[in-house]
C-alpha cells in the first residue's frame, strides 16, 4: 500500500499539473482606468507606461482579441490567434480617449471600454466623494462614436457605477438593463458585455446579468479558477507605475495561475472567517 505522503504529493503534483495545463491555454484580461500621469491614484496608468505596455505586446506576438471572439472560443471553442489578450477600459475616462486610443490604433489593436451610461461626457462624480480620486471628464457621445468608428468596443457599466450586490433585485435589474438600453440607443451598435462596477456581484447579479448579456467581467474576487464563468470572468489589474518587466510577467499563464491560487487561498480564508 502506498503510504499515505507519497499519495498527497502525487495528488498534489496532479492537481498543480492540471491546473497548468489549463491557465497555459487563459486569455489574459487586462483591466485598465485612467491613462493620465496623475501621482498618487494606483488606477492611473502613465501614456508614457501604456505607450510601452502596447509596443511590448506589439513586439513580443501578442494578438489582441475583443470579447465577442472571446465569447466564441469559450462557448463554441472558434480558434483564437497565437498569444491572445483582451484590453478593458473601465468607466469611460476621456483620457482613454486621447491617451489610449492613438497607441492602439498606430499598432492595429483593439480594446472595450466600459461606459456609465448616465455620466456620458460627464465629471467622475460617482467616485470624487473618495479620497485621493482626481476629478476628470467621461468621453462624450462624438468621442465615443469615434472610438467605435476607429474599431474598438464599447461595453455597459450600469448606470450610476453602484456597488451591485449592495441594491435590491429591482434596482439591479434596472442598472443593468437601462444602461444596456441607453447605450445601444444612443450608440447604434449592439451592447452584449457588461462590466460590474467595483467588482461587486453576487448570485442575483450574475443571473441577471446572464438575462441580458452575453458576458460580464469582474476583477478576482467571487471568481473561480476552475472553469471560466461567462458571468464572472477574471481580469488582470495594470496598476500606476510598475516596471515593464512587471506587465510582462502578468500576461504570461503562471501570472494567471498564481493570481487564481491566491484568489482560491483568499476566498477559503474569507469563508472561514464567516464560519
Amino acid at each position: 500500500m502506498m503510504p499515505f505522503g507519497i499519495l498527497i504529493v502525487i495528488c498534489g503534483s496532479a492537481a498543480l499539473m492540471y491546473l497548468w495545463l489549463r491557465f497555459r491555454r487563459e486569455v489574459p484580461i487586462l483591466m485598465y482606468h485612467r491613462i493620465m500621469d496623475f501621482p498618487g491614484d494606483g488606477l492611473s496608468v502613465h501614456p508614457e507606461d501604456f505607450r510601452r505596455q502596447m509596443e511590448y505586446l506589439a513586439s513580443h506576438g501578442y494578438h489582441t482579441v475583443n470579447l465577442s471572439m472571446l465569447h466564441d472560443h469559450l462557448t463554441k471553442g472558434t480558434p483564437l490567434p497565437r498569444k491572445p489578450v483582451v484590453i478593458t477600459f473601465d468607466d469611460g475616462y476621456e483620457d482613454n480617449f486621447t491617451n489610449a486610443m492613438p497607441v492602439l490604433k498606430k499598432h492595429g489593436m483593439t480594446a472595450i471600454v466600459f461606459v456609465i451610461s448616465d455620466w456620458i461626457g460627464k465629471q467622475n462624480e460617482w467616485e470624487v466623494q473618495r479620497p485621493g480620486r482626481p476629478v476628470c471628464r467621461t468621453m462624450d457621445l462624438d468621442q465615443l462614436r469615434e472610438w467605435l468608428d476607429a474599431g474598438l468596443e464599447i461595453g455597459a457599466h450600469t448606470v450610476s457605477h453602484p456597488r451591485l450586490s449592495e441594491l435590491t433585485e429591482e434596482e439591479i435589474a434596472r442598472e443593468l438593463t437601462d444602461s444596456k438600453k441607453a447605450l445601444e440607443s444612443l450608440l447604434n451598435v449592439p451592447v452584449d458585455f457588461l462590466c460590474y462596477p467595483y467588482g461587486n456581484f453576487d448570485g442575483r447579479v450574475r443571473r441577471l446579468a446572464s438575462a441580458s448579456y452575453k458576458a460580464a467581467l469582474a476583477i478576482s474576487s467571487g471568481t473561480t479558477i476552475w472553469h471560466n464563468d461567462l458571468y464572472a470572468l477574471r481580469r488582470v489589474s495594470v496598476s500606476a507605475r510598475k516596471p515593464l518587466q512587471d506587465f510582462a510577467a502578468k500576461v504570461t499563464p503562471l501570472h494567471i495561475l498564481n493570481q487564481g491560487l491566491h484568489n482560491l487561498r483568499h476566498s477559503k480564508g474569507a469563508e472561514k472567517g464567516r464560519k
